[in-house]
């Protein structure tokens, strides 16, 4: 069995598409990676979106992505990041796996050997990120219905640290709690947006692989925001029977 995923994260839209955020015009941004994302995986089973699609909220914001995704729409999976707005983001995309307010899916690929599972991990008016009681239930039930099903779980914030002062106060404060439900799951692998950036760790031995921006890209280093000039990127997942492989794809 043979399966590819392109993950994008943070593109940042406005309901303008000219309006800039960080010198960086995300709307055009987000277009060229999604074509570049074509050429690399013209025939991926997935598109996973994970998260602040939109900086400023707005259905024409919204529609924007829809539009640049095109053909793509009915295979993209979508959570929440902590700039969008919930009960927005669910009509403009649908929430095939609705619970409570949360924007969070399941899907089975590959001829449903392998799951993926996209968690909700966004506190309402807050940066940081946080998974609820009634999301981690739902993790449960998902993993509980075949734990030998290999599985790749998204969310939008990371839930390890990564060496930044000012960034990591505003990951996922809860951790532990989403650690120990990891040991004898089926979870391969996690992937998550919101620092927009290129890096994996760990978390209870499992791979944790953050991806960048589609639009602009941080530094992890200093006290405070500043702006790495590294260009706008995408994720590739390759799953080729028990084997998983991934990769960061930039633009030149």
């Amino acid at each position: 069995m043979r399966a590819t995923i392109v993950q994008l994260s943070d593109p940042h839209l406005f309901g303008d598409p000219q309006a800039q955020h960080r010198d960086v015009t995300t709307a055009a941004s987000f277009a060229a990676v999604v074509a570049h994302a074509r050429r690399v995986a013209p025939d991926c089973d997935a598109v996973v979106l994970t998260g602040d699609l939109c900086h400023d909220p707005s259905p024409e914001g919204y529609e924007a992505v829809r539009q640049a995704l095109g053909d793509w729409l009915d295979r993209t999976l979508v959570i929440a990041g902590n700039h969008d707005d919930l009960h927005m983001l669910g009509a403009m995309f649908g929430r095939p796996e609705a619970n409570g307010d949360a924007v969070c899916f399941r899907s089975l690929i590959g001829d449903r050997d392998w799951q993926l599972i996209g968690v909700d991990s966004v506190v309402p008016g807050e940066t940081h990120g946080w998974l609820d009681e009634e999301q981690l239930q739902q993790l449960d039930a998902w993993l509980a219905e075949d734990p030998a099903r290999p599985t790749l779980l998204f969310l939008h914030h990371p839930p390890i640290a990564l060496g930044s002062a000012w960034l990591d106060p505003l990951l996922l404060r809860n951790p532990e709690q989403l650690a120990g439900r990891l040991p004898g799951s089926g979870v391969r692998a996690m992937f998550c947006g919101h620092a927009h950036t290129d890096q994996t760790g760990e978390l209870a031995g499992i791979p944790v692989h953050v991806t960048p921006s589609t639009a602009f890209q941080f530094v992890m280093s200093g006290q405070s925001i500043s702006i790495d000039p590294s260009p706008p990127g995408f994720r590739v997942i390759r799953i080729d029977d028990d084997r998983l492989a991934t990769e960061v794809v930039r633009l030149a």
